[in-house]
């Protein structure tokens, strides 16, 4: 049984009753991640956040992996890459899980350019740090856009698309990365 903790933003959030005591959504790609095999331990996500917000959010959770899913609304506000790396380092220390894995961001087709930036970004600090990156959104997307049906308003993923980047981050999760 995999232990997971997540910290995010809306897109893990998503329409979850109380994410940190595990209430989650159907639209949240979390509820579609749990199951046989992996369990919710904890976390922190809040429609919204900030890299910097979530790193202040954050709290050590008994888990065996790390999962994060941030800087949707980073790149929206046009926050500098170096400081998301910084409170990424930040969050993964205060969690304290033997394992992170750092998903991509889900397209902001009105952004499109400074996702793939942003998401290439993030893999290479995955790299540099240690951590495993995994694209959970390239079920999601067509190109730098989401496909159809995926995205109501251009950023924030449907509960179909939430089933796709659960899976995908289930998949990476139970075969050991």
């Amino acid at each position: 049984m995999v232990a997971l903790a997540v910290v995010g933003d809306s897109i893990s959030e998503a329409d979850s009753r109380d994410f940190s005591a595990g209430r989650l959504g159907d639209a949240s790609w979390v509820s579609h991640a749990v199951g046989d095999g992996v369990r919710f331990a904890g976390g922190w996500a809040v429609s919204g956040a900030v890299t910097a917000q979530m790193a202040r959010g954050a709290r050590p959770v008994e888990a065996d992996v790390l999962v994060i899913v941030a800087g949707t609304n980073d790149v929206s506000r046009g926050l500098p890459f170096t400081t998301c790396a910084a409170n990424l380092r930040s969050i993964a220390g205060t969690v304290g899980a033997p394992r992170v894995v750092v998903s991509s961001i889900p397209p902001i087709d009105f952004e499109a350019d400074l996702v793939t930036g942003y998401n290439e970004q993030l893999q290479a600090l995955a790299a540099e740090s240690g951590w495993d990156f995994v694209d959970a959104m390239a079920g999601i997307r067509t190109g730098d856009r989401f496909a159809d049906g995926m995205s109501s308003d251009g950023v924030h993923p449907t509960v179909r698309a939430a089933e796709s980047i659960g899976a995908a981050i289930r998949s990476y999760l139970l075969s050991g990365g």
